[in-house]
């Protein structure tokens, strides 16, 4: 199939620099949980808060580390991150569900919900419970544990209903309900294709449901596209609500490049699975030209945010909150930005042996493992968040949280590539 990731480089950059500093500094093995609250370099541990949306994805980390170590493919403490993902399930289980069945957005260090900062209500935002969601539906896949399966997709139809309903809360990101949100479809397509694959292994009769569900929120996707530039939107408007009063708003007018390759791969996976390779045509024409928008010619790396036709977002201001934020931060190099990007491009030209896909690839991979690793070794992880030059930035862009989620998913996703695809037959080599 010609060029394939360096899979080994993943590996051992995943085994030796990312998951030694959260064996070391972050494990609560008394109470469950992880510590995330940490200074960016990783040096000071802030505050000992748990907040959900870090718990559930490192219980997802945690039981898919052990899932991949058992097969022999990764060099890590199984025992270790069963035990920690025991736990850390155990301690969401018992702490996380309020009276209303949502989960709390924050916990304290012993598992008492708990309002921070400017926060209003304990259940501050669906992404939490989308989170613990996906730890608890990969913790039954790998432990068998049936009980929190059934829990898992009990919470999924929770998130459902709300997003159907529009009774949701998506703090720290928030707009007004006339707009669509991407990242609500985009994350319901994570959570129920990864129902789907558990319920298929177990031989589950919800199986056809939670396909036909990812069918569902990728059609919902696609809404977001926008002929016209070629990308996918962050908001539209919904119907019935008039588009004239949003037209040239600065929420309708913007994108944010990591969520769009974020969902593009989730697509393409899906589509790979089908063998539906118009699907995946048309994911890689909306990755390559948010590519060309977000690439910074100048400085190199991803911008945060961008315009819908590139450069700084602009548009009228509707005063809220976010709007500061994508002004704020636009031009900020992050690190999922660009580890979602580098697993969506090797996957595009795994699939099609494109050569565009190989050349973001690429470059990409250059200017990610030359940013963002910590200089000090002995602390190891990265400096997640850098500024336009790629320059250090120890300010907060979305949680007060030093996570690994989305580096170590995307080392774990880059090196299935060589096993996922091995009996494939890439799209370039079928004469299409």
């Amino acid at each position: 199939m010609g060029l394939t990731p360096p899979v080994l480089f993943y590996k051992e950059h995943l085994e030796k620099v990312i998951l030694p500093f959260w064996t070391k500094n972050a494990l609560d093995l008394e109470n469950g949980g992880v510590y995330t609250c940490f200074s960016m370099d990783g040096a000071t541990l802030i505050s000992r808060d748990k907040y959900t949306w870090s718990q559930g994805r490192f219980l997802w980390l945690a039981s898919r580390l052990v899932r991949i170590a058992r097969a022999g493919e990764l060099d890590v403490d199984m025992d270790l991150f069963l035990e920690v993902a025991e736990k850390t399930a155990s301690f969401l289980f018992s702490h996380v569900f309020l009276d209303n069945g949502h989960c709390a957005f924050v916990l304290s260090n012993q598992g008492v919900p708990k309002l921070v900062g400017n926060q209003e209500r304990l259940d501050a935002s669906m992404y939490a419970d989308c989170f613990v969601c996906l730890g608890f539906t990969e913790y039954a896949s790998v432990t068998g544990d049936l009980e929190l399966l059934n829990r898992a997709w009990d919470l999924y139809l929770s998130v459902l209903d709300r997003a159907e309903t529009g009774d949701i809360v998506t703090e720290p990101y928030t707009v007004p309900s006339e707009l669509t949100v991407h990242g609500i479809p985009m994350i319901l397509l994570n959570l129920s294709y990864e129902l789907y694959r558990v319920f298929k292994e177990k031989g589950d009769p919800r199986t056809e449901t939670a396909m036909s569900h990812s069918q569902t929120h990728i059609n919902s996707l696609w809404l977001q596209y926008d002929v016209e530039a070629k990308v996918l939107r962050e908001h539209t408007v919904k119907p019935p609500f008039p588009k004239e009063g949003w037209e040239g708003t600065l929420l309708c007018e913007h994108i944010a490049p990591g969520h769009t390759a974020e969902t593009l791969w989730m697509m393409m996976e899906f589509a790979r699975d089908l063998s539906d390779w118009d699907l995946i045509d048309r994911c890689l024409a909306a990755l390559k030209q948010t590519f060309r928008l977000a690439w910074d010619d100048q400085f190199g790396g991803l911008f945060r945010f961008v315009g819908l036709r590139g450069g700084a977002p602009n548009g009228r201001m509707m005063g809220t909150s976010y709007e500061d934020q994508v002004l704020d931060t636009w031009d900020m190099k992050l690190w999922w930005v660009h580890t979602e990007f580098l697993y969506a491009a090797y996957l595009g030209w795994s699939l099609t042996q494109d050569q565009e896909c190989r050349a973001m690839a690429e470059q990409i991979h250059q200017y990610t493992f030359t940013t963002f690793p910590n200089p000090n070794e002995t602390l190891g992880e990265w400096l997640q968040k850098r500024d336009r030059q790629g320059l250090p930035q120890d300010k907060i862009v979305a949680l007060p949280v030093k996570d690994p989620y989305h580096i170590a998913r995307d080392l774990l996703l880059l090196m299935s590539l060589s096993r996922d695809d091995s009996n494939i037959e890439p799209h370039a080599m079928r004469g299409n």
